[in-house]
């Protein structure tokens, strides 16, 4: 049961590590004139205004979309495995 727990603990620490990765967002040349050029936010649908920043994956870096700073703040991504 010891090293049940053991191998438990260990996976645990492995998972906190690989969510604490912080990627800076990475744009293509196709995502920045989606950017530029977005109107909506992208998790909101509502318009855009000048608080409009660059949403990203924080494990990948990958650009989503254009989003208001606050929608931005408060996403939350699934937690469901796929």
């Amino acid at each position: 049961m010891g090293t049940f727990f053991k191998v438990l603990f260990n996976i645990v620490e492995e998972i906190k590590e690989w969510n604490c990765v912080d990627e800076p967002c990475s744009m293509t040349e196709i995502d920045k004139i989606v950017f530029e050029n977005a109107t909506l936010c992208h998790i909101c649908k509502k318009p855009l205004n000048e608080d409009s920043v660059r949403d990203h994956d924080h494990r990948t870096g990958k650009f989503r979309g254009a989003a208001h700073n606050s929608c931005n703040l408060n996403y939350k991504e699934s937690k469901k495995f796929q």
